[in-house]
């Protein structure tokens, strides 16, 4: 089963398998017989209790939540604490005693930590950051662990959790975008998350879908920020006298049939359809998960985004491409940080 899901070669499998079964990690089960000829294969399961995973979130006020889990990604304690992505090596050593205690587990070893940072964002701030941490930052925070340390961006990691347990399970090529202040997205190609030339790949924002519309914050006439993000919609809904907190209460006038509601969101869809058309072309792949505001918009976005896909994208891909919104839960930012140390523990590719 693993030689169909991955592009590993098979003596390759074999050898990692073997030396997690010796490590403990491993437990190998006869699975049940099936109508084929010869033996069932074997069912692996990881020991959930042979490690842990740490997760490091960073949230919109530039502290860490600390998340640990088992090996099997059930969460077992979080902690919001006061450290921040610089301090967060030092701190680390007076924090994890603490969190041990909490998930029940003094004395069990690290196995993987996933490092979740908020990326630096063009409409805020005027010099984009080569990378979000430095590479020393990183190794001490490797060395007082113990364990291998993954970074990413926010965005980055919500991918991997949608690979690991959301809407993306099992795809090896899909498209995430994801709406909050910004529209961003991220790509997960043959198996494994696309980091690009500086690790930063979230500015699907800044594609052009009406060139002589409107301009960002960031000076960009008619890119898909301008028609999308959380406060491009909110601005258009409130040029037509619907003036909304946040747009869970613009969804909830649109589901209670509020047609100038349903209008703005149609159009909103169907700028989202225009870039993510040029996207699929692009890349020649027919998955796209949605995710932030856009998961739930969804049911009023959805028909514009498959108007626009089929209109724009060439051959049968058009109409054989599918968009989903995302099931992940209430805490994005924790499922994301653990499916990152999950991916430093056991890469999917």
């Amino acid at each position: 089963m693993l030689r169909s899901t991955t592009p590993i070669d098979r003596s390759t499998i074999s050898a990692v398998v073997h030396q997690l079964e010796a490590d403990g990690l491993l437990r190998r089960s006869r699975g049940k017989a099936g109508y084929g000829m010869g033996r069932p294969e074997d069912v692996l399961n990881i020991e959930p209790d042979a490690g842990l995973l740490l997760g490091f979130a960073e949230l919109p006020s530039r502290r860490i939540r600390i998340v640990v889990a088992g090996l099997d990604g059930a969460m077992r304690a979080t902690l919001d604490s006061n450290a921040s992505r610089h301090s967060l090596e030092l701190e680390i050593r007076s924090l994890l005693p603490e969190l041990l205690q909490r998930a029940g587990a003094i004395g069990t070893t690290v196995r993987g930590a996933g490092l979740l940072l908020s990326g630096p964002q063009a409409a805020r701030d005027e010099v984009l950051a080569a990378s979000l941490i430095d590479s020393a930052t990183v190794n001490n925070l490797e060395d007082r662990l113990g364990c291998p340390v993954k970074v990413a961006t926010e965005i980055q990691g919500y991918t991997l959790a949608e690979r690991y347990e959301g809407s993306a399970s099992g795809l090896n090529n899909f498209i995430y975008v994801h709406t909050d202040e910004l529209v961003r997205g991220a790509l997960f190609l043959d198996g494994r998350l696309h980091q690009g030339l500086a690790g930063m790949t979230d500015r699907f924002g800044h594609v052009v879908v009406e060139p002589h519309g409107r301009m960002t914050d960031a000076g960009a006439r008619g890119a898909l920020n301008a028609y999308a993000s959380r406060v491009a919609i909110l601005e258009r809904l409130s040029e037509f006298g619907r003036h909304y907190r946040n747009l869970d209460d613009a969804g909830a006038a649109a589901s209670n049939n509020d047609a100038l509601v349903k209008t703005v969101l149609a159009e909103t869809g169907s700028y989202l359809g225009v870039a993510l058309a040029n996207a699929i072309n692009l890349l020649d792949i027919g998955n796209v998960i949605l995710g932030g505001d856009l998961a739930r918009l969804s049911a009023h976005l959805m028909p514009a985004i498959h108007d626009m896909i089929l209109r724009d994208v060439v051959g049968p891909l058009g109409r054989e491409a599918i968009v989903r919104p995302s099931q992940l839960d209430t805490d994005p930012l924790s499922s994301g940080a653990l499916a990152l140390a999950m991916e430093s523990f056991l890469p999917l590719s």
